[in-house]
């Protein structure tokens, strides 16, 4: 039996179907050390007690796209993401790019084509998004140049 994810089959009840793994059933040692190994991507909990003002968020992106060279900035509402969009176009000479679920998918698949080989590239980029099932992919996309 095998998973992506390998269920905790150890936790289940034991009228459920309790399966006892011994530790050397594990097929891969030192998994802790492989999670560090393969990380791709570094979460910064910024969060502050009385929420971010966009101009705050702006530069955080901003900062992070020089220090690493891109940056992939998650907002809660679609009105956040069309500010920090506008906030960062109008104050500096960045390439953002904004998707959302309200692009038809044609034009979505070409804002990620478009992200995809500039990353590639190695050209500095930033995107913001609000988190749905149907953008979430697009995360894969972003990650720090190496």
């Amino acid at each position: 039996m095998c998973t992506a994810t390998q269920p905790l089959l150890q936790h289940v009840d034991k009228k459920k179907g309790c399966l006892k793994l011994q530790p050397e059933s594990e097929l891969i040692g030192n998994t802790y050390g492989l999670f560090d190994e393969l990380r791709r991507v570094h979460v910064i909990d910024s969060h502050k007690s009385h929420g971010w003002k966009t101009g705050e968020i702006a530069e955080l992106a901003i900062g992070e796209m020089q220090r690493v060279g891109s940056c992939l900035a998650v907002v809660n509402t679609k009105t956040s993401a069309r500010l920090l969009y506008a906030e960062i176009a109008k104050r500096h000479d960045i390439e953002i790019f904004h998707l959302s679920t309200n692009m038809c998918p044609a034009h979505r698949k070409d804002v990620l084509k478009t992200i995809r080989e500039r990353l590639d590239n190695e050209k500095s980029t930033i995107c913001g998004y609000r988190p749905t099932n149907s953008v979430n992919a697009s995360s894969a996309l972003l990650r720090p140049f190496e």
